[in-house]
């Protein structure tokens, strides 16, 4: 038998002991509780740069490219700067989640200044990577004026019912993709580009690219932008790491056929298929030091196509824009041909007072105006790599102007009739 106080002395010990793990199992919850307050009244702590993209290799479509990129001269020419029109799908529940006209507007500044290298962190690019910094000679406006030429905002909003909307599925199609499952439905996507603004879960951005939307799945054409990350104002956090609306500028690099900086997989066999960006091991995070080596040459981390803060991020490259110029003229030619609608809408629509015959064309190309209201006042022809091929003014007068265009390549070219308010976009054949 044990003894009084050697029962007493164990009975101590236990009740120590699980003071001991009470006292542990306080103190941890209490900084659980702690660590959970910061983030529900902070956001920006689980806001990272994470989309959900996943490239689609198409033998097709990368045979295409290569053709195109390898044809590309990028040189000191006149191109011609194309405009996307973009549709806002503004997918809102809550009130905070509807944002504001000026916030959308603040993201389109900061697409036409990184796509026209015009962002001020642009001077921050290390010297080695400023000589294969691009223009890549795309701007970005509101539609104004929808597929059947009425006047619009380009910006459509619609309230939902389902928190994280962007990020929710039934039987397999995201809902904010769809009007009947909480969503809005995209406009011809052949024709617009629709960026759809919405709370998303546990990423931040999605894009489709050419093959897995435009072919497989054209109702979901476009990209998706959580409304905490969407340009610079608004409801965008100051302390975010997420602030200057890069997120839809590395989305709409993939919309454009870019991959990751890094390539698909974690590894140095890998790359994104672009010549002049240097090979990366995997994504970076946070605002690194230059150089940081990796592959054993220095990473381009503050590439739009990186992971890194928005603050830290500043260029495409030339190899860059030229993927994406690919992607533009051979699989999205149709917001070329749409570009007329970024322009004033009038009351009298210029398309049923111009007629351009023939197309396809062999020696001529015949622009018949019918009357002073629609007269043009210059004529621009330009091939698919953007240089400026046919220029010609126009005297105030009616009547058919003729372009020779006999001994031009065959191929698709982009004939722009530029008015006092308004551009008239074609894309016109030449088959001689």
């Amino acid at each position: 038998m044990c003894s009084i106080p050697l029962i007493i002395n164990y009975l101590c010990r236990i009740f120590a002991q699980a003071y001991f793990f009470k006292s542990l199992i306080v103190f941890i919850m209490n900084k659980l509780r702690i660590v959970f307050f910061i983030i529900l009244t902070n956001p920006t702590i689980f806001i990272a740069q994470i989309c959900d993209y996943k490239f689609v290799y198409d033998t097709a479509v990368e045979r295409t490219t290569a053709v195109y990129v390898q044809n590309f001269e990028n040189s000191v020419q006149t191109r011609a700067v194309v405009k996307i029109p973009v549709v806002v799908h503004i997918v809102w529940r809550t009130p905070e989640e509807n944002i504001s006209d000026a916030q959308i507007q603040s993201q389109l500044n900061v697409l036409n200044q990184d796509f026209r290298k015009r962002n001020i962190d642009a001077k921050d690019v290390p010297g080695s990577f400023k000589t294969v910094a691009a223009d890549c000679e795309l701007e970005f406006c509101l539609a104004m004026r929808d597929s059947l030429g009425r006047p619009t905002s380009g910006i459509v909003r619609k309230q939902t019912t389902f928190d994280n909307v962007g990020t929710e599925f039934s039987n397999n199609r995201r809902r904010v993709y769809y009007n009947d499952l909480g969503g809005s439905q995209n406009w011809q996507p052949d024709l617009y580009l629709n960026i759809w603004v919405c709370k998303m879960g546990s990423i931040i951005g999605f894009a489709n690219t050419p093959i897995t939307a435009a072919i497989a799945k054209p109702l979901e054409d476009g990209i998706i932008v959580d409304y905490r990350v969407f340009g610079t104002t608004g409801t965008v956090p100051a302390n975010s790491q997420n602030n200057k609306g890069r997120t839809a500028t590395h989305e709409i690099g993939h919309y454009f056929n870019l991959l990751h900086i890094w390539g698909n997989t974690d590894t140095c066999d890998d790359d994104d298929l672009v010549d002049d960006t240097p090979k990366q091991e995997q994504a970076n995070r946070g605002c690194p030091s230059f150089p940081k080596i990796s592959c054993g040459v220095g990473s381009m981390f503050m590439n739009f196509m990186d992971y890194t803060d928005d603050a830290c991020m500043g260029l495409f490259t030339n190899g860059q824009k030229a993927r994406m110029l690919a992607a533009l003229t051979q699989f999205r030619a149709g917001l070329i041909n749409n570009a007329a609608t970024c322009e004033t809408v009038s009351t009298q629509d210029i398309d049923n007072q111009v007629f351009i015959y023939p197309n396809p064309a062999s020696d001529y190309i015949h622009i018949d105006w019918k009357n002073k209201t629609a007269l043009s006042k210059n004529i621009t022809l330009y091939d698919t790599f953007g240089r400026l091929v046919f220029s010609k003014k126009v005297e105030n007068r009616e009547g058919v102007n003729v372009l020779p265009v006999g001994g031009f390549l065959n191929g698709v070219y982009i004939l722009r009739l530029n008015f006092d308010d308004k551009i008239l976009v074609r894309k016109i054949i030449i088959s001689n």
